[in-house]
């Protein structure tokens, strides 16, 4: 599954740099993709570690099938918030423009600048072949789902306990509904109550990523996982995970490295220096960090202090009822785990501290890979033990699950999000002028296109740029 996994994560990338980058950088990109392969061909492991396709279909096919159903009722039934009509803006100007895409906004010719590493293989195939979008997404999105599932579980010997671990993996969440009782909240008429009850922050549960944004969730569930399932190999091939995730979700890429920085503690520092970490994720991170951070100056950056509604008691609240509790219960529990629970719990609390992102999507993003590992954990726990730790825990997950259960059929059972959805509708319903910050988290203008020693970054789009003056030097 190794393999797959890397594939997975590493095939939309590679298309973005092909059909994106300038000349130049693409080659260098394919350089360092062609190491990687040449890496991964030589890549040997024992059947002892490593499964084979036809082991993760006969033993693990109860995850095949809850990974298709959660996909395609969280897909089917997208939920009508910014979150999917910026999706469906996305998939409308990939399938319908050239690469990379540029649109025309409030007199401002502008292109896609964003981490469309979950939007491209989808938007491809409908692009060439003219298939319906909607089945094209749900097949990618559960295959992505059910490798993070298959690595996080495989494990299992019986097949209830698949079904048990990969509900217990959707439904595990912080004590929400707690912390909103305790914090006076009274909660909007929004699918996903109460998860906003501290006001100045969020983390969501496993069920509530999927059914929102899927462009995170997947990546950052596959690279945990790897870190987690598949820790020395993993290891050999962190800078790489890190630097492919990131053009799926910059936010995932920063909540793997405290992950990857104890994994490679673990398995001894000698263990990243390999070809692929040294030569090839180099080369790979240049072009994705040049692209990524164009024009990301105009994206809000404060403390979490200075928020309105922020205290030193609802930090302590917050922490507490989202992960401080169930990482001390598990530090009971696991003790093989202590150190990593330590790490993860380090960091959460770091990421509480500051607000980066249209709404505080640090905390919300970069916090997924640390709840993937910490819902592995409690499937695992709930199913190993016995007696009081079983009822403990069996409890904290009915308080826990009750407000994403809510959440998840409020939101199914409202109007459904417009799936013709384009970049100049969404600009009406939130219009530049007012909120500039939302253009910005996935628009550049055109004349902030990054160069590189005079090299352009991106291919093509700087045509418009330069008719663009050439009309100007002409009216002139």
């Amino acid at each position: 599954m190794f393999i797959f996994a890397i594939g997975y994560l590493f095939i939309p990338p590679t298309i973005i740099m092909v059909a994106f980058y300038n000349v130049y950088f693409a080659a260098a990109s394919l350089i360092a993709t062609a190491i990687l392969v040449f890496c991964i061909y030589n890549t040997t492991t024992s059947p002892h570690n490593e499964l084979s396709p036809t082991t993760v279909y006969i033993k693990c096919w109860p995850l095949l099938i809850v990974a298709l159903v959660v996909t395609s009722l969280c897909l089917m039934f997208a939920f009508n918030v910014w979150d999917w009509e910026k999706h469906y803006a996305i998939f409308d100007l990939l399938i319908k423009e050239d690469w990379p895409p540029v649109v025309k906004l409030d007199e401002h010719t502008w292109f896609l600048r964003y981490y469309l590493g979950w939007y491209v293989v989808p938007a491809l195939l409908v692009k060439i072949f003219g298939l319906p979008l909607l089945p094209v997404l749900i097949a990618w999105t559960a295959v992505g789902l059910c490798i993070a599932l298959v690595l996080a579980f495989h494990s299992l010997k019986k097949t209830s306990h698949f079904f048990i671990a990969a509900l217990v993996f959707f439904f595990f969440s912080g004590l929400d509904i707690v912390g909103a009782m305790l914090n006076n909240y009274v909660p909007p008429p929004f699918p996903h109550w109460p998860q906003i009850w501290a006001g100045w922050g969020e983390i969501w549960p496993a069920l509530t990523g999927i059914a929102w944004v899927p462009q995170h969730v997947i990546c950052g569930w596959v690279g945990a996982c790897l870190f987690l399932c598949k820790r020395r190999l993993a290891v050999k091939y962190s800078a790489v995970i890190v630097v492919v995730v990131a053009l799926w979700s910059p936010f995932c890429a920063v909540g793997l490295l405290p992950i990857a920085a104890w994994a490679a503690y673990k398995e001894g520092v000698k263990t990243l220096f390999t070809l692929q970490n040294l030569l090839a994720a180099p080369v790979l991170a240049i072009p994705i960090a040049l692209y990524l951070t164009q024009s990301t100056t105009q994206m809000p950056f404060t403390f979490a202090w200075q928020h309105s509604t922020f205290s030193l008691r609802s930090l302590v609240l917050f922490s507490v009822a989202e992960f401080l509790l169930i990482m001390l219960i598990f530090y009971k529990l696991r003790r093989k785990d202590r150190s990593l629970i330590v790490v993860l719990g380090l960091f959460l609390t770091s990421l509480c501290l500051v607000r980066f992102g249209v709404l505080n999507d640090l905390l919300m993003r970069g916090s997924i890979p640390a709840i993937c590992i910490l819902s592995v954990w409690m499937a695992k726990s709930l199913l190993q033990s016995k007696g009081w730790s079983r009822e403990l825990l069996t409890t904290y997950m009915v308080v826990a699950a009750l407000p994403v259960g809510y959440a998840f059929i409020n939101g199914i059972t409202r109007p459904r999000v417009d799936r013709d959805m384009t970049f100049t509708k969404l600009t009406r319903i939130y219009p530049y002028a007012k909120h500039p910050e939302m253009t910005y988290s996935y628009l550049v203008k055109i004349e902030n296109a990054r160069r590189v020693f005079g090299v352009p970054l991106l291919r093509n789009i700087y045509q418009h740029e330069a008719t663009k003056k050439s009309f100007k030097d002409t009216i002139e």
